[in-house]
């Protein structure tokens, strides 16, 4: 009777199961936006929610290396379903070129920065997740680290992104 309980107490985690189709060439960090009015339904392959992103100039860091930024934004409520307590990444990123044909990413040459979210002066929450990709510093250090320019040009843009959304603005390209 132990052993029954400790196995049905054990929650079983949950998977990312996401697709990323990402513009050729694009190096940095992108979001993806959750809970969005408007925006489109997520796109199902199998078990996999496939994320297309776009790409946008952010007017703060217009001066930089880093101006570009990836993001995509969808009506879906929560990052990843079902809920769990805990989740196995289970992800796979593409580079997609203007004509559809994908090209797999190594899992070296990006570095999943997590999950997070804001929330509204009337209380409704936008989720987002927070990635980098790189072709040019793959390796085990991105992976696991990603890079010091990559957050910060993250965190200008999500700022800037999360202004326009909150005011009903969308991204311009």
């Amino acid at each position: 009777m132990i052993a029954v309980l400790l196995i049905g107490g054990c929650a079983s985690p949950g998977y990312t199961n996401h697709i990323y189709l990402i513009p050729q060439e694009y190096e940095g960090s992108f979001t993806v936006f959750f809970n969005i009015p408007g925006a489109p339904e997520l796109k199902k392959e199998g078990e996999f929610a496939v994320i297309p992103l776009e790409k946008t100039n952010i007017e703060t860091l217009h001066q930089t290396n880093y101006s570009t930024y990836g993001y995509a934004l969808t009506s879906r409520k929560e990052p990843y379903l079902p809920k769990a307590a805990t989740y196995q990444y289970n992800n796979k990123y593409y580079y997609i070129d203007k004509a559809g044909k994908r090209k797999e990413i190594d899992p070296y040459c990006v570095h999943e920065r997590g999950v997070g979210g804001n929330t509204e002066a009337n209380g409704k929450e936008i989720g987002y997740v927070d990635v980098q990709v790189t072709q040019s510093e793959c390796g085990e250090d991105f992976y696991l680290n990603g890079k010091k320019e990559y957050t910060t040009q993250s965190k200008e843009a999500k700022k800037e992104l999360l202004i326009n959304l909150l005011s009903g603005k969308s991204p311009s390209p």
